[in-house]
């Protein structure tokens, strides 16, 4: 498992990432941690290995955006998920 430095701690949006096949699970597939959504979103999609992505907003523990292949990123607006366009954000 990786190791959480003081400034990931401290950062709003926690990235996970896997492949399809074989998902560490848990904190295990735990990339790293961003204050911004955006920072987040661009790790996420950089991660050429991985299948899908999660992003969790630490602040209120919730998924707010992930990666749907065929779709590509969906964000969490209110309370309905959209494809990822930077401009809403």
């Amino acid at each position: 498992m990786k190791e959480i430095t003081e400034t990931q701690k401290s950062a709003r949006y926690a990235l996970f990432a896997g492949e399809t096949y074989y998902p560490g699970g848990g904190y295990h597939d735990f990339v790293g941690a961003f204050d911004t959504l955006e920072e987040a979103i661009d790790k996420g999609k950089s991660d050429s290995y991985a299948d899908w992505w999660h992003i969790v907003d630490k602040q209120t523990d919730a998924k707010i955006a992930y990666l749907q292949r065929g779709v590509g990123v969906v964000v969490l607006i209110g309370d309905r998920w959209h494809q990822y366009k930077p401009e809403r954000l």
